[in-house]
């Protein structure tokens, strides 16, 4: 990262600042029905921590990673004490909001550190992530336990055996290619797979 370009560190702490924001945007909606003093986070703690980050980076840049270690153990204090008074209140609270605080801080961090589009990414994927809780929960209530290992299989298929297929063509002519086969089994399980929770999800009218 150019830290001595004003304008890029500029940019990068703004980006860091936005990642916060729309982090915390997704927190506040999500508690946006608790009593005053109940949240644990909103838009504004969430860009300020994205914010924090961003300059943690660029301090750790100049003094050593030791900063960005101490910080991270102070805001990591912070969030435990602060989850320990939300569960004195509240027992069934979770941890959701403060690992995403956690992790708003190390986008932040990452942002600075160059790797923008790594950091603009992630943050939208956590964002997604924790907006389809309702959708994910409703899902679990419904998997069955079949259904559940036939996830698992298709994970088997695409991250244990095909990475491991060799690509390159053997048979009559060159005809067979175990990693070409492999993709094909696993695009035709995939759409299977997508079709039939499509009719579970909508119904066989829609489907």
């Amino acid at each position: 990262m150019p830290y001595n370009d004003p304008l890029m560190l500029l940019q990068s702490l703004g980006i860091a600042l936005g990642i916060g924001l729309l982090i915390g945007l997704e927190r506040g909606w999500h508690e946006r029905s608790a009593e005053d003093g109940r949240r644990v986070a909103g838009v504004r703690t969430f860009g300020l921590i994205g914010l924090t980050g961003g300059l943690t980076g660029i301090l750790s840049a100049h003094f050593g990673v030791w900063v960005l270690v101490a910080v991270v153990l102070g805001l990591s204090a912070i969030l435990v004490a602060s989850y320990w008074a939300a569960n004195r209140q509240d027992n069934g609270v979770g941890i959701t909001t403060e690992v995403a605080s956690l992790l708003t801080f190390i986008l932040g961090a990452t942002a600075v550190a160059g790797y923008i589009y790594t950091a603009v990414v992630s943050a939208v994927a956590i964002t997604i992530l924790l907006g389809m809780k309702a959708i994910l929960h409703r899902g679990l209530l419904k998997l069955s336990e079949a259904e559940l290992f036939a996830i698992f299989k298709l994970l088997l298929i695409a991250l244990v055996i095909l990475p491991v297929l060799p690509n390159g063509d053997f048979g009559p002519w060159g005809a067979l290619n175990p990693f070409v086969i492999g993709w094909m089994i696993l695009l035709l399980a995939g759409l299977s797979f997508v079709g039939y929770f499509a009719m579970r999800i909508l119904g066989s009218q829609r489907g």
